[in-house]
């Protein structure tokens, strides 16, 4: 997690988490693991979609522990 100044912080959130949602990432992840089961196909595409919402968590902290001002 990067320093950074709060409208910074929010913008680049709110950026990710709506690239997250065009991109219908949130559709994928639930036809990837709705069965309980990641197979050899999914895998890659499971993976980056848990780097993105790595990013987006890591994001949201910033904004979290962001001392403002």
């Amino acid at each position: 997690m990067r320093a950074c100044d709060l409208p910074e912080a929010v913008l680049r959130l709110v950026d990710q988490i709506y690239d997250f949602a065009d991109a219908r990432e949130d559709r994928r992840l639930i036809a990837i693991a709705k069965d309980g089961v990641i197979d050899e196909a999914e895998r890659p595409e499971f993976d980056r979609i848990v780097s993105k919402l790595d990013e987006i968590i890591q994001s949201a902290l910033a904004v979290a522990y962001n001392k403002g001002g």
